[in-house]
């Protein structure tokens, strides 16, 4: 069996299964800083129940007005069967999206994981790319919120790559006494796939070779199919499975980034949406009104951002999201 498992040496802080009650406070104060109703517009479905043995998959919606569309998050690790799994809850997904009369809501996966089964991360690789759906890091949160961290190593990598629009790790800033601007650390980590030790150190050294070589050629073409760069793959092929390399935004961005076409096709239809600059000015400026302290952004520079994003966001629903339902329609039918 071929497995992908988050390496050992590497020692990044357990994520806890409950939102924290200062997370549920931060985003109260979010929400009511964006002038929505309540805390009542984070609504969490759970339709699939917690596997132990294997990846949780959970849908999160926040209300339609809100923008966000609906969430499919995953956590912990990959194993054999996750990919049914993947399947059932998009399923519902495709369910919840046609039981309401607004029937282009987004879809994106959220991802928090130390790796796994590789050939069920690519499985599950490949039916997101089959529906277009979007994909990030994160955790049950939703929105970036400061302490928070959420990880994405090994074969969880070959999931989020998946994406038509992907977001890698979150372009935080060094944490200062005081600072908003650090929201959250969301690491992305890479080595080369390797095979169950039980089952490798059974081989001979020939059958070894030529089984090693087929799983390099099978990642290699995926990541090539899913548009990552030849020097990320060569880079990830070169790290030991006992070591990782940490893959900064700026490598993301660079070596991965969105699908051209998806967002040369987005843009030319809605114009560009806030960057990563401006959205943490404007998340930063949210949380310091609700908190009583000066923003470091004007009162009118924060009411041209907001409406920016409201512009590309309704515009991105109406295009972008309607061909993601299509695509779901498409592969689940």
């Amino acid at each position: 069996m071929i497995k992908k498992n988050g390496p050992q040496k590497f020692t990044g802080s357990s994520i806890s299964e409950c939102i924290r009650e200062k997370q549920n406070t931060d985003m109260r104060r979010l929400a009511e800083a964006f002038g929505k109703a309540s805390w009542k517009f984070l609504v969490l479905m759970m339709f699939c129940s917690s596997i132990s043995t294997a990846a949780e998959f959970n849908i999160f919606q926040l209300k339609p007005e809100f923008g966000l569309g609906i969430t499919i998050y995953i956590s912990g690790q990959l194993q054999p069967g996750d990919f049914d799994r993947f399947i059932k809850t998009s399923i519902m997904t495709l369910e919840r999206i046609e039981q309401h009369k607004d029937q282009s809501q987004g879809v994106l996966v959220v991802i928090d994981s130390n790796g796994g089964d590789i050939q069920e991360a690519m499985k599950i690789g490949r039916a997101i790319r089959a529906m277009r759906m979007d994909t990030r890091i994160g955790n049950k949160s939703i929105f970036p919120i400061k302490g928070n961290e959420a990880k994405c190593v090994s074969a969880c990598f070959f999931v989020l790559v998946a994406g038509s629009n992907r977001s890698g790790p979150y372009e935080s800033e060094e944490s200062q006494p005081g600072d908003t601007t650090n929201f959250v650390r969301e690491i992305l980590a890479v080595h080369r796939p390797y095979f169950e030790a039980s089952y490798f150190a059974s081989l001979s050294a020939d059958a070894a070779a030529a089984k090693y070589a087929q799983l390099i050629d099978e990642s290699n073409r995926y990541l090539s199919e899913m548009g990552v760069s030849n020097a990320l793959v060569s880079k990830i092929f070169s790290v030991p499975s006992s070591q990782v390399l940490e893959v900064s935004a700026e490598e993301f961005k660079r070596d991965v980034g969105n699908m051209p076409y998806v967002e040369e096709w987005i843009i030319a239809s809605c114009g560009e949406d806030l960057t990563g600059k401006e959205m943490k000015d404007l998340l930063a400026y949210f949380f310091d009104k609700s908190d009583g302290r000066t923003p470091g952004i004007s009162d009118g520079y924060a009411s041209y951002l907001e409406n920016k994003e409201k512009k590309y966001k309704s515009c991105y629903k109406s295009t972008w999201s309607t061909e993601q339902n299509k695509a779901m329609r498409k592969y689940l039918r």
